[in-house]
């Protein structure tokens, strides 16, 4: 290889990597959830709640996208990390570039049209194939996020466009 492409690389690599999709912008529908603490009542019924997920307004999502999904996850306890809590996804028609991603009560297994359960939540207090566990650490100060990922799905094959984290606050 000759320093002519070595020098390519270094000075033009960076630039292919920001044409890449920029990263999602997500933030809370309802002015409660400020990423700091689960608003009062938010959490699993298990501790005297009746939790509801935020609901998300998500922009950037590349053109390309026809589903987001959302994994909720306790960055304390291993067992509910990683979408835990429950992943969700929704599909979005090709082109969509902003979406709102809506409320998920706890405990359901009935998802609105165009969302539907990718992982049910992992908790051993919440019920079975149900889509999504409210935070549930009793007020221990666990720390609640969700990765927002714009995806395209054909003929079985899932490609990742792109994500971020939001926190959703701790309990």
């Amino acid at each position: 290889m000759g320093l002519k492409s070595i020098l390519g690389i270094i000075f033009f690599a960076p630039a292919f990597a920001f044409a890449q999709a920029a990263p999602l912008t997500v933030s809370f529908l309802d002015a409660a959830w400020d990423g700091i603490k689960v608003p009062d009542g938010q959490h699993c019924a298990k501790h005297g709640g009746h939790g509801v997920s935020p609901g998300l307004k998500i922009s950037n999502i590349p053109a390309e996208a026809n589903r987001i999904i959302v994994s909720f996850s306790n960055g304390a306890y291993k067992i509910l990390d990683s979408g835990g809590h429950g992943i969700i996804g929704m599909q979005i028609p090709a082109g969509t570039t902003t979406a709102q991603f809506p409320s998920i009560a706890e405990n359901i297994v009935e998802m609105p049209k165009d969302v539907y359960i990718v992982s049910a939540q992992k908790g051993d207090w919440g019920k079975e194939g149900a889509a999504y566990m409210a935070p549930c650490s009793g007020g221990k100060a666990s720390r609640y996020y969700a990765t927002v990922r714009a995806v395209n799905e054909k003929d079985g094959a899932v490609t990742e466009l792109s994500k971020t984290d939001i926190e959703l606050g701790k309990y």
